[in-house]
């Protein structure tokens, strides 16, 4: 199996491996797996490097349908003419910020929340607006009559996150169309992130773009979607935003104009990622990724003092760790010899997110750390 073994990421460019570099901590903070690139992917860069040259580069022919390839499995249209290429994602929400708010303006998310969520808006001059996710009956929700106050207070834009990143909710039809009523009374413009559409994990359930569950709100809209998750290719920038109404891609068009540039490897390689040969190698990390969520849940839900519930998608575990009673879980568990990423960062502290693209070797060892740390707690 290609998950069974990871090459060694110490001494090198890795943010993750780096962050504790020449410490005994295991790195399980930021969402990036330890695996190579599927090797189809691997293959088509190499072609590009054999080429030899490295001028500025134009999307290739085949990217589009590529793009396009991989929305239809997902049951959603994308015409040539709807995409607009990005570096990263991060650069689309800020993109996405200046284009649908700025100045004076109000933008919604909902917390916990990865962290761009929270800084794009400040960082357009706009006010981020936080709405607190809910726990019922043993799994997060939307507040919708929360949401729904906000949104008559005013407000330009609402950054959803589809998969969520750090719950690791895979929403279902109810859910979204329930959500799309709350914002059909608004004119926001609706940023949906769709990084980790790929990696749904629970058998019966599948990512739903919310552009096909709320069709009637498909021309405010705007999608945003990338390999770099499933596909473990961050490092190669490469990400796409999609909306069909030609005004509200123009505007988002003209907040980039001379800020974006692509990279020639990230655009070849998402051809490779999206245009269907890599599915197999999908399956298998997803089989990898499942059970290694089982073993951590299973392991740490054993654990009277933290919370977990299974995520249904992502690699990733939110850790409840308010009955830790400690004054800062990242920091207690660091001393353990495990580096996750706070909870502070999401907008939620006294939790912890962790990673599981590792080896279950690694994981096991990781779980091992934890369990002695929290059970040794007086």
């Amino acid at each position: 199996m290609p998950f069974d073994q990871a090459p060694d990421r110490r001494a090198g460019d890795s943010t993750k491996w780096n962050r504790w570099a020449g410490r005994d901590v295991i790195p399980l903070w930021v969402a990036d797996l330890d695996f190579p690139a599927p090797p189809a992917v691997q293959a088509a860069l190499r072609a590009r490097v054999e080429h030899g040259v490295f001028g500025y580069p134009d999307p290739p022919p085949a990217l589009a349908g590529a793009c396009a390839a991989m929305l239809a499995r997902h049951g959603a249209p994308c015409a040539p003419e709807w995409i607009t290429w990005l570096p990263s994602l991060v650069v689309g929400l800020n993109l996405c910020c200046r284009a649908f708010a700025g100045p004076g303006h109000r933008v919604i998310t909902t917390t916990p929340i990865y962290p761009p969520f929270l800084t794009a808006p400040v960082n357009q001059g706009a006010e981020c607006v936080r709405v607190p996710m809910v726990e019922r009956a043993g799994r997060w929700e939307h507040d919708l009559e929360r949401l729904r106050a906000e949104l008559a207070a005013g407000c330009s834009c609402v950054l959803l996150c589809l998969p969520h990143n750090p719950l690791g909710r895979c929403f279902g039809l109810d859910e979204l169309r329930a959500l799309a009523a709350v914002l059909a009374d608004s004119q926001a413009v609706i940023v949906s992130d769709e990084a980790w559409a790929d990696l749904v994990l629970e058998p019966g359930h599948r990512h739903l773009p919310f552009a096909v569950a709320a069709p009637e709100l498909a021309a405010r809209i705007v999608t945003l979607v990338s390999p770099a998750k499933a596909f473990n290719l961050p490092g190669l920038r490469l990400g796409a935003a999609i909306c069909p109404d030609r005004e509200v891609g123009r505007r988002l068009r003209s907040a980039g104009q001379g800020l974006i540039e692509l990279n020639a490897f990230g655009m070849h390689a998402a051809v490779a990622a999206w245009d269907g040969g890599c599915q197999p190698w999908l399956e298998e990390l997803r089989a990898h990724l499942r059970a290694n969520r089982d073993l951590a849940c299973a392991r740490l839900g054993r654990l009277s003092r933290l919370g977990v519930q299974v995520p249904e998608a992502t690699a990733l575990v939110w850790i409840d760790c308010r009955g830790l009673g400690v004054a800062d879980p990242e920091r207690f568990f660091v001393d353990a010899g495990v580096g996750l990423m706070p909870g502070s960062w999401f907008g939620a502290p006294g939790f912890l997110r962790m990673n599981l693209g590792c080896t279950t070797a690694l994981l096991d060892q990781a779980l091992g750390r934890m369990e002695r740390a929290v059970l040794g707690l007086t």
